[in-house]
């Protein structure tokens, strides 16, 4: 009976250990071999044997019993102290997990913070330079108006100073008209030419002194081809010749 709870109490160790995931092999099946050589000493109890050897079979089975239970508890010890390393491995190791993790959540809180400073500098940085773009528009604006206004002003003056000069110019045809031939004051202008003929008989200095010849050519040699009395005048002839004649003497 004793046997049969041990085997039992070593199954069951066996089955309750399996999710520690901790495994030895050859020390398991020592055990498994030393429980059933147990039950097949104890189907031979149950057999009337009377003799000597009898009795050395039974204390072979109660020291393999004992035996028995020094390994059973040897092997609880050894996985305990495994189940132990593990667990306290599997601390260190949650333990780091939440360490880098806390790590990583502080990045990700210093990342998030540093992205929201500079979105925030992106915007005050698009701000400014949207006040600038408008302020420079809004100079442009008003140097274009003042470019407008200035090139209108020189437009106006210009048509002003086109239309006096038209109107100068007006007048000064109409003042000259007043002397131009027409067939109303032709036989007036006429008389006016042979009035005040005009010597071309002169030549100039250096210094731009007119001198005028008082004899024709000497080129002429024939009445016909003589000038005319003009021709002996630096002024043209005069308004009176007898005059002029006395003072040419």
């Amino acid at each position: 009976m004793a046997t049969g709870l041990t085997v039992r109490t070593a199954s069951n160790l066996l089955q309750v250990r399996v999710h520690y995931r901790f495994f030895t092999p050859n020390f398991i099946l020592r055990v498994c071999r030393k429980c059933s050589a147990t039950t097949e000493d104890v189907k031979n109890d149950n057999m009337p044997v009377n003799t000597a050897p009898k009795m050395q079979e039974d204390e072979e089975k109660v020291r393999r019993r004992d035996e028995g239970k020094k390994l059973h508890a040897l092997y609880h010890m050894e996985v305990d102290k495994i189940a132990a390393k593990f667990l306290l491995k599997r601390k260190e190791e949650e333990m780091n997990l939440n360490q880098e993790m806390l790590k990583k959540k502080e990045l990700r809180k210093l990342e998030e913070e540093m992205h929201d400073r500079i979105i925030e500098s992106v915007h005050l940085e698009n701000e400014r330079v949207k006040q600038l773009r408008e302020k420079r528009l809004e100079n442009k604006k008003l140097k274009d108006e003042e470019h407008k206004k200035e090139k209108e002003r020189l437009r106006r003056e210009w048509e002003a100073k086109q239309r006096q000069e038209r109107v100068e110019l007006v007048k000064k045809l109409i003042e000259e008209s007043k002397n131009w031939v027409t067939e109303e004051n032709l036989d007036e202008k006429i008389a006016f030419c042979l009035e005040n003929e005009t010597n071309y008989n002169f030549a100039l200095t250096p210094s731009g002194e007119k001198i005028s010849s008082t004899l024709p050519p000497g080129c002429i040699d024939t009445v016909e081809n003589a000038p005319g009395p003009a021709a002996n005048y630096p002024t043209g002839l005069p308004s009176n010749p007898e005059k002029q004649e006395l003072d040419v003497r």
